[in-house]
């Protein structure tokens, strides 16, 4: 989903080595409207520094913050990001949702669910 919206964006992978130099130098582009750290929480003391950020440049681009359940683990304590964090859980693809969306029938869809997962990418 963080892809669909990089494409207008500015999208930075932490595991991605050129990415993590240019999150570290905050040399991102700041004239788009939104910036997307994707895998953020691998950094170390992420949420100190995401806070820092938002807190001197203000909302302007905007921030995504994306990454896997892991993410959870920052509501149990150190750097609040009270005012500043607005979770967004996705869940994978459902049958009814694959029937409904793609068109696909029902023992079809179960199917390849059993065997991809139901993530939109893999599925």
């Amino acid at each position: 989903m963080a892809k669909q919206l990089a494409a207008a964006n500015y999208y930075l992978n932490y595991d991605a080595t050129a990415d993590r130099k240019i999150i570290i130098a905050e040399e991102w582009d700041r004239n788009v409207e939104l910036v997307i750290f994707d895998e953020l929480h691998k950094m170390r003391n992420w949420k100190s520094w995401i806070k820092g950020i938002y807190d001197i440049e203000g909302v302007n681009p905007a921030l995504l913050i994306t990454g896997s359940a892991r993410l959870d683990t920052c509501k149990k304590g150190g750097e609040s990001l009270a005012g500043r964090f607005f979770p967004f859980r996705l869940h994978p693809l459902t049958v009814k949702e694959i029937h409904n969306k793609l068109g696909e029938q029902p023992e079809h869809a179960l199917e390849k669910l059993l065997n991809v997962g139901g993530f939109p990418e893999p599925y």
